[in-house]
């Protein structure tokens, strides 16, 4: 029999846990490295993650990975990927077990430069909103929403799987607080690419900071672009909390987008979590509604009062903006003229008439 693996990476050939052979090494992630192995009494192919090797040693990285297990454990949903067993090795190396996916990650298409059409992105945002409401209703939060973690199948009818639920927290009113003071070591949590704003100032992310990341994901599909972009994480940062998106309609120029849609994605990417999509299944709803639209006119009015008035708080800024720059540029052009009358009274001034 081949040997038994080490603490150090597995190779093909070598059994896990006495019943899993290695057949190949899939890919690193930023807590684990994923391998590709078949159960040898069943003969089923499956997916096991296990803990770089490197990151034993920290007690904080451990509890991570073995809380990712327990979640994948307690979920149970098609669009959240399926989860065998998890626990300690022989060797005292954490691993979860899960399905094995044939198909490709959205980071992939996007990477590829390839674009989504709007009824693809729309089937995608559903199938996500779906493994989300899983998710939440359980009390737990993803924190990391983002292209490479939403994988399309490659056989199963365009059925979407969620994954990798490494940095994910408990909410309080879950049960379940193992990890509960993992979202108070001040670390920044998740990629700045899809952060909530109340992520990056430093606030508590609930589920409406996954629905943030979801359309913030979306409207990259579609456009090809971030709704917000800058040249580094800070900029990010900033540009989340308090900038308002482009409108998709200019981006993604040349693309007919459906009716409301536009809309959705507003009410997703709102910066105020209480004037947001309150819920993952509130979301899945308006884009049925575009959905079932087919490019008509929605008659349900989708955008939200909040959403109005943070576009108009927007407005303000840019108008208040716009009038302050007028006014400099007015006064740039007219200083050469007025320039001999301040000279004048600058001199006035400073030699007063003598009595």
């Amino acid at each position: 029999m081949p040997e038994s693996p080490t603490i150090a990476k597995l190779k093909p050939g070598q059994y896990f846990q006495g019943k899993y052979e290695i057949l190949e090494h899939v890919g690193d992630g930023g807590f684990g490295a994923v391998y590709k192995a078949r159960h040898m009494e069943l003969g089923l192919i499956v997916a096991i993650k296990v803990l770089h090797p490197e990151m034993l040693t920290h007690e904080e990285n451990r509890t991570r990975f073995q809380t990712e297990g327990k979640i994948l454990a307690e979920l149970s949903h098609p669009n959240v990927v399926h989860s065998y067993e998890n626990g300690i090795s022989a060797t005292h190396l954490p691993f979860i077990v899960m399905e094995f996916l044939q198909g490709e990650t959205l980071n992939t298409i996007l990477n590829e430069g390839r674009r989504l059409t709007p009824a693809e992105a729309i089937n995608i945002g559903i199938q996500v909103c779906d493994a989300l409401s899983a998710a939440h209703a359980c009390g737990i939060v993803h924190r990391d929403l983002k292209p490479n973690n939403i994988v399309l199948l490659t056989k199963r009818d365009g059925l979407v799987k969620l994954l990798d639920f490494g940095l994910s927290r408990i909410m309080e009113s879950s049960k379940v607080l193992e990890n509960q003071h993992l979202t108070q070591t001040g670390f920044l949590i998740g990629s700045v690419r899809y952060m909530s704003p109340e992520q990056c100032v430093g606030d508590k992310a609930d589920h409406r900071s996954d629905i943030y990341a979801l359309g913030c994901i979306l409207y990259e599909c579609i456009s090809g672009e971030l709704p917000l972009s800058a040249e580094n994480p800070v900029g990010m940062l900033h540009k989340h909390a308090h900038e308002a998106p482009m409108a998709l309609s200019e981006v993604a120029a040349g693309v007919s987008i459906p009716e409301g849609l536009e809309t959705v994605l507003l009410n997703a990417l709102i910066k105020h979590p209480d004037c947001r999509y309150q819920t993952a299944a509130a979301m899945k709803a308006d884009l049925e509604l575009v959905r079932k639209a087919k490019g008509h006119k929605v008659k349900q009015l989708l955008e939200t009062p909040g959403a109005l008035a943070e576009r108009a708080a927007f407005d303000r800024k840019a108008n208040i903006a716009v009038i302050v720059l007028a006014i400099l540029a007015i006064v740039t052009l007219l200083y050469p003229c007025l320039k001999p009358a301040l000279d004048s009274l600058k001199q006035t001034a400073s030699h007063p008439a003598q009595k």
